[in-house]
């Protein structure tokens, strides 16, 4: 790597998060179900800020 990419080169932080295995659902909570509706249980999420997508 020359010295000009090696100083253009920044770390970056993002925002990861793990999807809870099992969530309480229905009349008060008393239904168990895994994850939510789109990511299954123990998954990891990353959050990317919209200005990083293109």
């Amino acid at each position: 790597m020359s010295e000009e990419t090696a100083e253009a080169l920044q770390p970056v932080r993002r925002v990861a998060a793990n999807v809870v295995l099992w969530r309480r659902y229905g009349d008060l909570g008393q239904e168990l179900r895994p994850g939510t509706m789109a990511y299954r249980g123990g998954a990891r999420v990353y959050v990317v800020p919209s200005d990083a997508i293109r």
